[in-house]
């Protein structure tokens, strides 16, 4: 079997299996899995606190300019394509970069 076919396999059983994976528990994690640690949940606080919102302020320099805060950049592995059905049939080549990469199929009509 080629890689296009298994492929295109792999996306059509992701996409039929899609409802009958929602009721299923999950799975146990795995070692490259992140996991988030569990923490015992915090006491409530008694019905006595404070509950308005909070305000603040402070006096800025008359003397200094106000600047804009650079806009946050970041980098991404991730990969963007939009491909019909005939091409998802005949075997979609992925440039994958890791070993259990996910790749996620939305499906939308027309």
């Amino acid at each position: 079997m080629t890689s296009r076919l298994m492929l295109a396999m792999a996306v059509a059983s992701a996409l039929f299996a899609l409802p009958l994976q929602a009721a299923q528990p999950l799975q146990a994690a795995r070692g490259t899995d992140q996991v988030a640690p569990r923490v015992e949940r915090a006491p409530m606080p008694d019905t006595t606190v404070e509950r308005a919102p909070v305000r603040f302020a402070w006096a800025l320099d008359p003397e200094q300019a106000l600047e804009a805060p650079a806009p946050q950049a970041a980098l991404s592995r991730s990969y963007w394509d939009t491909v019909d059905a005939a091409t998802l049939q005949r075997g979609l080549e992925l440039p994958l970069t890791a070993p259990d990469a996910v790749i996620q199929v939305s499906p939308v009509q027309g």
